[in-house]
């Protein structure tokens, strides 16, 4: 099938076979053998040269239809060009007719600068087409080596982004730039690096060791999102190391108890931002047949003290979840909020605003439980009615309040009328929660054997009626997700 563009027919589809391409060989680990590359009309479509920097096909990921970009680094440095992005953007209105998953694989030094100032208008169309491709389809990018520039831009659109540990670089510009303005008294690789740019900034949702292994990911997560996830995750941890992780014992062991939580309610799950922070898991999971996004602190983890960094993971998940129309559930264990304005830490109370408003906003079901600990502000993650919760539980020997007891007494000592009051409502917190419940704050402590029936009964008995939120008196429709035994396959072919 021929693409008009303007009044000429450029660009042609060549069903092919992975084999035969030379330089698409390492997908056959991931993908079905039979590809439909766009092209260049041109008499030799399967060499490098003729691509220009990008190939750009569709195939098929654990049996559902795929689009690909794929930047070729070895060609122009990856960089865009107005040739390309033209092939680039009528790739793209192809696919988006068809619905289809897009996957973009960012090797790039940016835009061609020997192309001149003309060429901004036309490569910066792609940040819209990306945007509005995301209205249709789910985005995801892979930083498989320089992401540089507009590269670097794109790279941070997708709906979920990952990055090649020992490969991936990220920033503005490339080290000749960078040399030519600040000298190389700074390492550009380490500033760029995967490493200290997870660790700095939320543009990575998650660090992977080769691609191979983001195309597993997100063939799980297309199937989550199309089909059945059938398959319990499981995490063996041996490869924290050859990540980055740096994990104690005490964190693993408080990571494997949120494992074993999750898997007394929860039929399948998948654990999502894996790299991203020790503080808080996160999952896309199923209790029978119907889909939720989770969200648990490690229990029992020291170091739960909620900061700038967890908060971001709090805001890129529910990000992500409203992206699938996920009811979800959050399980908070938490001291508090870290007060600690610091150089990691500055941001605290901004994150915290974006949250409270991300939560307060979600569009579909949701609720929480207390495990452990939920102490002060930190306590808006356990999604309360007050924020459209729909139902909050509490876990045996869960403690909450304010602060803990024992400090609110130390605060208080100074003053007799004060420490008389709040000496007052404490012998009225007892565990039993019963002033929480009298409030309607709480709605009952719950053996963790329960999760499941509270869950259901809170996520999904809303599907086929309407529902009042009384915070908002906005009336809510709501459908849940539910898994289907077979993939549904998009419709579409491509002839030349």
């Amino acid at each position: 099938m021929d693409i008009a563009i303007g009044n000429q027919h450029r660009y042609k589809w060549y069903d092919c076979e992975l084999q035969r391409v030379a330089y698409l060989k390492g997908f056959s680990e991931c993908l079905d053998n039979d590809i439909s590359l766009y092209s260049p009309k041109t008499t030799k479509p399967l060499q490098r040269k003729n691509q220009d920097g990008v190939w750009l096909f569709t195939a098929k990921l654990n049996g559902v239809p795929i689009a690909i970009i794929w930047n070729d680094f070895r060609v122009s440095g990856g960089s865009f060009g107005k040739q390309n992005v033209d092939r680039i953007l009528s790739f793209m209105s192809h696919v988006k007719q068809q619905g289809l998953p897009l996957i973009v694989g960012v090797n790039s030094m940016g835009v061609k600068i020997s192309q001149g100032r003309t060429l901004f208008d036309k490569a910066f169309r792609l940040i819209p087409a990306f945007e509005e491709y995301k209205r249709i389809a789910k985005l995801y990018t892979i930083s498989i080596g320089n992401c540089f520039g507009l590269g670097a831009i794109l790279f941070g659109l997708g709906h979920y982004r990952f990055a090649i540990r020992e490969q991936a670089k990220l920033n503005l510009t490339g080290p000749e730039v960078f040399s030519l303005f600040f000298g190389k008294k700074i390492n550009f690789d380490e500033l760029t690096c995967i490493d200290n740019q997870n660790k700095r900034t939320g543009l990575v949702s998650e660090v992977t060791l080769t691609h191979q292994d983001a195309f597993i990911k997100i063939g799980q997560l297309i199937t989550f999102e199309t089909g059945s996830l059938n398959l319990i995750g499981k995490e063996t941890f041996q490869d924290n190391q050859s990540l980055g992780l740096q994990m104690g014992i005490a964190s693993l062991n408080s990571q494997r108890e949120a494992y074993k939580l999750l898997s007394q309610f929860s039929d399948g799950y998948l654990r999502l931002f894996r790299t991203f922070d020790d503080k808080l898991m996160v999952f896309v999971a199923r209790i029978g047949n119907k889909k939720l996004g989770v969200l648990i602190n490690p229990p029992g983890n020291t170091d739960n003290m909620i900061g700038e960094r967890t908060l971001e993971l709090y805001e890129q998940a529910l990000i992500f979840f409203q992206s699938l129309e996920l009811p979800i559930l959050s399980i908070l264990d938490t001291p508090g909020a870290d007060p600690r304005v610091q150089a990691n830490n500055y941001r605290i109370l901004e994150k915290i605003i974006d949250v409270a408003r991300l939560i307060y906003s979600y569009p579909y079901p949701k609720m929480g439980i207390g495990h452990g600990r939920c102490f002060g502000g930190a306590c808006v993650l356990a999604i309360p009615k007050i924020f459209g919760g729909s139902s909050s539980y509490v876990l045996e020997d869960t403690e909450t309040g304010i602060m803990h007891p024992d400090i609110i007494t130390q605060l208080l000592s100074g003053s007799n009328r004060l420490l008389e009051e709040w000496e007052q409502n404490r012998a009225k917190q007892t565990p039993d929660m019963q002033d929480l419940i009298d409030e309607g704050c709480v709605d009952s402590i719950i053996p963790s054997k329960e999760i499941r029936a509270v869950v259901e009964n809170g996520l999904f008995q809303l599907d086929q009626t309407e529902k009042l939120d009384e915070t908002t008196n906005v009336v809510h429709k709501y459908q849940p997700k539910i898994f289907h035994p077979q993939l549904h396959e998009k419709q579409g072919s491509h002839s030349s």
